[in-house]
């Protein structure tokens, strides 16, 4: 993972996914991408922070320095303390924001697709570039207006089932049934802590038997629980409980909040594009108080997001030629 030029500078490629990656001779330059996404941010700070102290090796006079590029996260966060935060930010930091209006490379159509997405602090972290809180007002969830019942199952299009694993914390499965207009309604929950992959594949089972076949999109950090879902197994009277279309879920969490969250603002034709069933208690329950920056009481809305279909996002083509002045 490095790339050595013919002058001698090398370049050296580190995932900071373990901070201590960070670890390493004397430096010049280093570029953090994606810097909200480095668990432990502040210590791989730290350490880059003291390798900056001059390689020996650069015959010109330079100045070393870091450089981040990245999304934003959340006032108080590592980063911001980092960057933004006046009390603790280093006097030299410059900082440069730009919108998503600003990028003169992406179409039309993927600018307003993401402005229609994206509200309150998404908004603010993925349009304009902001440090911001996404609490509460991320998933504009109203009881009122989003508990419904499925009235007809012959509207049934396709079924596809959320699954979060856990065990002091709860096991969580969603059924979520989408119309042929791709409008989707939780109509049954399965929420209950100390599950074991035994009891959760039966509860699983029992929910296909009763609203239909369909993949069951899985915590991706859990592959054994997965291949267990998929495998089945023998109980010990001899009975054969089946296995499921078991699979982990491939995208990031942000975008599962966004289409979460989109899908209960008002759609073209007057309504929302998701519906909860006044029998899912659990998922309802934490819709009202979730808050995106606190890891708690979300087990019923992550494996809400797994289920939910998200279109992704075409290439976007970059034409070579001259840059307008």
């Amino acid at each position: 993972m490095c790339l050595t030029f013919k002058n001698g500078s090398q370049w050296w490629f580190v995932s900071l996914d373990d901070p201590e990656r960070a670890e390493g001779p004397n430096v010049d330059y280093i570029h953090i991408d994606e810097a909200r996404l480095v668990r432990h941010f502040d210590t791989a700070w730290l350490t880059s922070v003291r390798r900056l102290r001059k390689s020996g090796r650069c015959k010109d006079p330079i100045t070393p320095a870091i450089w981040l590029t990245t999304t934003t996260d959340s006032p108080g966060s590592p980063l911001y303390n980092v960057t933004e935060n006046p009390e603790t930010a280093s006097p030299e930091m410059k900082i440069y924001r730009w919108s998503i209006f600003q990028n003169t490379t992406l179409p039309k159509e993927f600018i307003a697709e993401v402005v229609r997405t994206h509200s309150g602090g998404l908004a603010d972290r993925f349009i304009y570039g902001r440090f911001a809180t996404v609490g509460s007002g991320s998933i504009p969830f109203d009881s009122a207006k989003h508990v419904r019942e499925l009235q007809d199952r012959s509207l049934i299009s396709y079924v596809r089932y959320g699954v979060d694993f856990g065990w002091s914390n709860p096991s969580a499965i969603i059924a979520n049934a989408f119309d042929p207009d791709g409008r989707g309604y939780v109509v049954d929950e399965f929420y209950k802590t100390e599950t074991t992959d035994e009891e959760l594949l039966e509860a699983a089972v029992e929910m296909e038997n009763n609203w239909g076949k369909g993949t069951f999109y899985c915590d991706a950090r859990f592959p054994q629980a997965i291949e267990k879902l998929r495998r089945g197994f023998t109980k010990p009277d001899q009975t054969r409980i089946r296995g499921v279309n078991a699979v982990p879920y491939t995208y990031k969490r942000e975008d599962g909040l966004r289409e979460l969250g989109s899908r209960f603002s008002i759609a073209g034709d007057g309504q929302p594009r998701q519906y909860v069933s006044k029998c899912c208690v659990n998922l309802i329950s934490e819709l009202l108080e979730y808050r995106e920056d606190v890891k708690e009481r979300d087990h019923a809305v992550d494996a809400t997001r797994y289920s939910l279909p998200i279109v992704p996002v075409s290439p976007i083509t970059v034409r070579r030629g001259r840059v307008p002045r």
